[in-house]
């Protein structure tokens, strides 16, 4: 077991060393604020702060975990020998150039979101605001890569020291924000959606429309079956997250709540995966939609929801995590960016959420994702097989640290109709891919 001296303690630095150690490296250790017990301990031993007590390793600190509050912080971003880092310490006695205890905490407390930003037209934080962006970092697992040189330099120092190896794991996500493209619809919604492919000369679309509506076709959305058999195939743990609001306009234009065909679709789903709300767009910062779309939810389900994934990807820290904490959710999938691939947190590996107005620890796990579909075909703009290359990159990236890469996926795109023709061949590389040992 590794022995790790600090001279005081405080709940950041207690969370940070629980998610180097415990989450990411999984190995044994113990906090000491002794240095009589530090200095005549001999195993493996860990000091962090001014100067190191003996001969241990040694990691210099600065302010950031023996501070409170949120305030710019003097980041002093540097990158040599193509290593990026924060928050330098310029020590000669400590094993890294930088303080990596504060630079975690401060990308995975997602500190920078709450200080002043620009956001975008959906009122989300915008990636180019990112330090691992402007940095050219953000597709970079950065603390996964820095715990494993630490491990690396533990190791070396105390060859005796148990660490064992984590695995990969890959888990596909799937967000069903619109479950059929024509059925269900209500004859309002039906009329209007005929009426406008007629206007605009795409007879084609109106004959799908009506083929679907007198049950010659298939409706293009109702890609269930193939993903149900593709759970299967590749022995999948799947989320499903769903769009489960009782309006339809603007970005929200899923299925009403209240169709007893949509719920009886969600039943079947649930046989099959782990199903999850989709917070309409409607509900940002509203907590009335937010919990009543909840309590919907679980009445289909007769069970609790504990399972969430923003729609859109649109929350604010730290409000929107807060509403989470207060209708019992126990996991989020939002941490990641709409229009960028990457680690928004600087990691892939799921970390409890760190509140920072109250400066502790949460019980609401967050789970990073790294790549979605949408990213890569609406604002990147990506062909299929590019799409596919970008997808074997990313899961690359998380396998050279043995992390949880986790990636989203939509019902729709794997439709073979509209601009999505050639995606559910790259959905079947990826899992293959993904699932390879």
């Amino acid at each position: 077991m590794l022995l790790i001296h600090i001279a005081k303690q405080t709940n950041r630095l207690d969370y940070i060393l629980k998610f180097i150690f415990k989450d990411i490296l999984q190995m044994d250790f113990r906090i000491t604020v002794r240095a009589d017990e530090f200095i005549s301990h001999k195993d493996a031993k860990l000091s962090y702060g001014e100067d190191p007590l003996c001969d241990e390793l040694f990691i210099k600190s600065t302010s950031l975990l023996f501070s409170d509050g949120i305030a710019a912080q003097n980041l002093q971003p540097a990158s040599e020998s193509e290593e990026f880092y924060i928050f330098p310490t310029y020590s000669n006695a400590s094993c890294f150039q930088f303080d990596m205890f504060a630079a975690s905490f401060y990308l995975v407390a997602r500190y920078e979101e709450y200080l002043p930003n620009i956001h975008d037209i959906h009122q989300r934080y915008h990636f180019e605001n990112s330090l691992l962006h402007q940095y050219k970092c953000l597709k970079k697992p950065l603390i996964d890569i820095w715990a494993l040189r630490l491990k690396k330099l533990l190791k070396q120092k105390y060859p005796e020291l148990v660490i064992p190896e984590r695995q990969f794991q890959f888990i596909p996500t799937f967000d069903i924000d619109n479950a059929y493209a024509y059925k269900h619809r209500g004859f309002p919604i039906t009329v209007l959606k005929l009426a406008s492919a007629l206007a605009n000369g795409r007879l084609n679309i109106a004959l799908r429309q009506i083929k679907v509506l007198l049950g010659v076709s298939k409706d293009p959305f109702d890609t269930y079956d193939f993903l149900i058999e593709s759970f299967r195939k590749y022995n999948l743990k799947a989320i499903i997250f769903i769009l489960f609001a009782d309006h339809y306009k603007g970005c929200d234009k899923n299925i009403s709540s209240r169709n007893r065909k949509f719920r009886k679709l969600i039943k079947y789903l649930e046989k099959h995966a782990v199903i999850g709300i989709h917070p309409s767009y409607a509900s940002f910062l509203n907590p009335q939609i937010f919990q009543k779309e909840i309590q919907d939810l679980e009445v289909v389900l007769e069970k609790p929801v504990q399972y969430n994934r923003f729609h859109f990807i649109r929350f604010k820290l730290p409000d929107s995590y807060d509403k989470l904490i207060q209708n019992n959710i126990l996991h989020d999938y939002s941490m990641g960016y709409p229009s960028e691939n990457g680690f928004r947190a600087g990691t892939c590996t799921p970390f409890y959420y760190y509140d920072l107005i109250n400066d502790c620890e949460t019980e609401l796990q967050v789970h990073p994702f790294a790549m979605m579909d949408a990213t890569l075909h609406y604002y990147m703009k990506l062909s299929p097989q590019s799409a596919f290359f970008a997808f074997k990159e990313m899961i690359d990236e998380v396998k050279s640290v043995n992390g949880t890469f986790y990636c989203i996926w939509h019902n729709e795109s794997l439709c073979e109709y509209f601009s999505w023709k050639g995606w559910k061949e790259v959905y079947e590389q990826v899992m293959e891919y993904g699932t390879k040992s």
